[in-house]
């Protein structure tokens, strides 16, 4: 990530997910993508954290975590929604990665066998 964000420019974006929005190493990244001018956005469950300090645009995904301090799973569930909903928009965007994608699933389907190993 650092990498990718250290050879970023003026003409790039960078989106980082952060359910915490205090991820060091996420944290880090996107101030080494502000240094290099690339337009950064925020995507985490809490206004007030270290990522948002340093992105241009944030978009907070409350859950009952930041409400009532819960660990139960079904706290991450709005923030995981988001994410895969976002994560599906940049893979249908992609044709040529949605095609490669679908391929390779085809290819992974295919090879499974059906067995009477667990019956």
């Amino acid at each position: 990530m650092k990498i990718a964000a250290a050879q970023s420019g003026k003409e790039d974006a960078f989106v980082a997910f952060s359910r915490s929005g205090s991820t060091k190493e996420i944290v880090e990244t996107v101030a080494i993508a502000q240094v290099h001018q690339v337009k950064t956005m925020a995507i985490t469950c809490y206004d007030s954290s270290p990522i948002t300090e340093n992105s241009d645009v944030n978009i907070i995904i409350p859950d009952k975590i930041s409400v009532n301090n819960s660990a139960l799973m079904s706290n991450h569930i709005t923030f995981l929604f988001v994410v895969d909903l976002i994560m599906s928009i940049f893979i249908s965007s992609d044709k040529t990665y949605l095609k490669k994608k679908l391929d390779s699933e085809t290819v992974l389907a295919s090879d499974q066998a059906v067995t009477n190993y667990y019956l």
